[in-house]
Formats: C-alpha cells, sequence, structure tokens
C-alpha cells in the first residue's frame, strides 16, 4: 500500500505542477489591459463613448473633435496627433497616455487624470481645467 500511495501522491505532485506552471505562463503572455473592441467601434463611429474602456487603444492621428468621453478610461493610449478640440474629457483617465502633438483646444478636462502623460507639442488654447491631476502629479484649476 506505501507504494501506491506514494505514486497516487507523486502523480498528484506532477498535474499540480504542471497546472501552475501552464497557468504562469499563461498570465505571463496575455496582455494586463486591453480596450474594448465595442467601446472602440461605437467611439470611431458615433464619437461619443462615455465611460468607455480604451486603455492602450491606437487612436494617433484620429479625428475625434467634439467627443464625448467623459469618465471613459483611455490609460495608456496613443492619442498623439489626434483631434480632441472642444471635447469632453471630464473624469476621463488618461495616465500615461501619448498625447504629443494633441489637439486639446477648447476640450474639458474637470477632475481629469493626466499622470504621467506626454503633452509634448499639445495644443491646450481655452481648455478647461478643474482639479485636473497633471502629468506631474500636480493639480490644476
Amino acid at each position: 500500500m506505501k507504494i501506491q500511495t506514494y505514486v497516487r501522491r507523486s502523480i498528484a505532485f506532477a498535474v499540480a505542477l504542471f497546472l501552475a506552471v501552464t497557468m504562469t505562463v499563461t498570465a505571463s503572455v496575455s496582455p494586463a489591459y486591453a480596450f474594448q473592441q465595442s467601446d472602440f467601434d461605437t467611439l470611431k463611429l458615433t464619437k461619443k463613448c462615455p465611460s468607455c474602456d480604451l486603455t492602450n487603444a491606437d487612436l494617433h492621428g484620429v479625428d475625434l473633435s467634439s467627443a464625448v468621453l467623459r469618465d471613459a478610461n483611455l490609460s495608456g493610449a496613443d492619442l498623439s496627433g489626434a483631434n480632441l478640440n472642444g471635447s469632453s474629457l471630464a473624469r476621463t483617465n488618461l495616465s500615461n497616455a501619448n498625447l504629443k502633438g494633441t489637439q486639446l483646444n477648447n476640450s474639458k478636462l474637470g477632475l481629469a487624470n493626466l499622470t504621467n502623460a506626454d503633452l509634448d507639442q499639445a495644443s491646450l488654447t481655452g481648455a478647461v481645467f478643474y482639479q485636473t491631476i497633471m502629468p506631474d502629479g500636480s493639480l490644476r484649476s
């Protein structure tokens, strides 16, 4: 009986080890964050996507003038060279977003999070700030 118990335990251990390794490899290959394709399609079609998840989305050079994106998650998104003039971005998460050369004139950025966002050469003329967290972590009103 001792040999049978040893064999059963060895097999159980081998199976558990295999599952642990498989799960670890799968988790490391899968992206940590990805946008919702349906949200991406809605935004491109209507320019309205409040509360959307567009994490890490590639929106560089896209015309999103007058878009409604309040409460959206655009963290890590590439919006470089995009036109967001007159857009509603209140309470939007733009942390770590690439906003290089983005047009944000007359956009509403109240309570938005721009932590670590790249605003190099972005145009913010007439943009409205209210307790907006700026790239350096400071608040701007």
